[in-house]
């Protein structure tokens, strides 16, 4: 082969610090020169700066990539992995230090790159791209387009696949083979793991390796110190693994540290790309949400668990791909019951299948970048498919004008309705005052009427103690001798009258 190396524009997301998604230039590089090609990278992400976890190469922003061309002569662009195939923006930190999360084009990643490979005949591969949702009728359409000018379609699952072939892409044209990072055993030496591990860490003491990102459920937390604690009662040490900076890992972290009154740990310092790697390598366990956390853990015969409450459906299919779904968990109330089966149960995976199958993927990318052929990529059908994305969007805005149309006059008659609430409501409140005013007077007039009736009741309550005391005397006179006496004195009287009489 040529001494002189081939340029290849490589895209992904290599500006902010995501271990991951670092994993597909480094291990693209080393696999390409380990079967004998010179090639020479050039990133190229969303933003651009400096490649993140201290690996310090240039990343240009991908808004550069036609004039970089220009200059440069690409020989192809490799839109480089990861779950990058989706329209979306994402919410980042650019950098570690910073409190601002910012919209970041992932998309970019890999429109662009169809784009001025259209343009400038480039040769265009897609290295194992994940897809997250399906899409909609008017971006299949786009899809359609956008995938027309690739030479080399591969994905890393079949959910994928599937977006694509119900974009119109033909099954045939489509591989599917597993995550790129199954090679790393392959090309990245065991001594620069070992080194690195050792230049982090003075102790040989066993230890688990934990991940979270900010998403984590605050109410999982007791369960996942639970579960680590479990390892830590039997003598390992916890060690608490950002592999996002960007993603605010760090935050969620320390939380989960003081739930534990601080005996994990958590290292201050930003690692770098190795270092991380090597953490995982060198763990007796790792347990935690990220996918190539897990696939690094397992690549390197450790025991993993996934606490994906995030409900990644890459992270599903890669545990049942492995044979792991005893130890794939998604609810924090059974997380400690499967580390502990991990712990007891779980033997190291044999990948020796899934890195046969990518020694074939890499074989045939290499075949198409040593080619002389070029497949024209002037074809109609892409500029067909971008008029029918065109199309659609014409269709969309005409449905979305009749839809405004209508929630206009929806919104007048509503207005017109609310005025005339308005009114009532205005009567309503008038009434009510007047109600209000009519209830203090009836109000006032009661109290005065109360107060009367409360005099009565008083006067009446003490006549009938007048007239109780007034019984009671007559009652005591009735019983006295005086009243006897006199009451003799008057029948003598009585009787001495009726005689004078006769």
């Amino acid at each position: 082969m040529s001494n002189e190396p081939l340029k290849i524009a490589f895209t992904g997301v290599y500006d902010i610090a995501n271990y991951g998604d670092h994993l597909f230039p480094i291990i693209f590089d080393k696999i390409m020169k380990m079967k004998g090609l010179n090639i020479k990278l050039y990133l190229f992400s969303p933003v651009g700066g400096t490649q993140s976890l201290s690996l310090n190469e240039i990343v240009y922003p991908l808004n550069e990539m036609e004039s970089l061309h220009l200059k440069h002569n690409f020989d192809a662009i490799i839109v480089g992995g990861g779950g990058i195939f989706h329209y979306a923006s994402g919410q980042q930190k650019i950098k570690r230090d910073s409190d601002e999360f910012v919209d970041y084009p992932v998309f970019e990643t890999w429109v662009i790159p169809s784009i001025v490979a259209y343009k400038h005949n480039i040769k265009l591969i897609w290295n194992l791209l994940g897809g997250y949702h399906d899409f909609s009728p008017f971006y299949q359409k786009l899809t359609q387009a956008l995938c027309d000018p690739i030479d080399y379609i591969s994905v890393r699952d079949n959910y994928t696949k599937k977006i694509l072939t119900d974009s119109g892409i033909e099954d045939t044209l489509i591989n599917v083979f597993p995550d790129s990072a199954f090679m790393m055993t392959e090309c990245i030496p065991h001594e620069l793991i070992e080194k690195s591990l050792n230049n982090l860490r003075n102790s040989d003491k066993e230890y688990i390796v934990y991940h979270a990102n900010r998403f984590l459920p605050k109410s999982a937390i007791p369960d996942v110190v639970k579960s680590l604690d479990y390892f830590y009662n039997l003598g390992f040490e916890i060690i608490l693994l950002p592999l996002a900076y960007t993603h605010d890992d760090e935050s969620i972290l320390r939380e989960i540290n003081q739930n534990a009154d601080s005996r994990y740990t958590l290292y201050e310092k930003e690692l770098n790309m190795y270092e991380i790697m090597s953490m995982l390598a060198g763990c007796h366990a790792y347990i935690g949400v990220s996918f190539h956390g897990a696939i690094t853990a397992a690549c390197h015969g450790k025991k993993v668990v996934a606490f994906d409450y995030m409900l990644n459906g890459k992270t599903k299919d890669l545990f049942k791909m492995l044979d792991l779904q005893d130890y794939y968990v998604t609810d924090s109330n059974s997380l400690y019951e499967r580390t502990v089966q991990c712990h007891k149960n779980m033997s190291p995976v044999i990948l020796d299948d899934k890195i046969a199958s990518l020694h074939q993927h890499f074989d045939t990318i290499i075949e198409l970048l040593v080619s002389t052929k070029t497949r024209e990529k002037g074809s109609d059908n892409f500029l067909i498919n971008f008029s029918n994305t065109i199309s659609n969007i014409n269709k969309s805005f005409s449905t979305l004008q009749s839809e405004f149309s209508q929630l206009d006059n929806l919104s007048r008659d509503t207005h017109i309705k609310y005025v005339e609430l308005q009114d009532k409501h205005a009567e309503l409140c008038k009434l009510n005052i007047e109600l209000k005013d009519n209830i203090n007077t009836f109000s006032s007039a009661n109290n005065e009427l109360q107060d009367t009736f409360n005099a009565l009741q008083l006067q009446n309550k003490e006549l009938f103690k007048q007239k109780t005391d007034a019984e009671k005397w007559i009652d005591e006179m009735k019983k006295s001798r005086t009243y006897n006496f006199i009451k003799t004195i008057n029948n003598i009287k009585l009787k001495i009258k009726k005689a004078l009489i006769k």
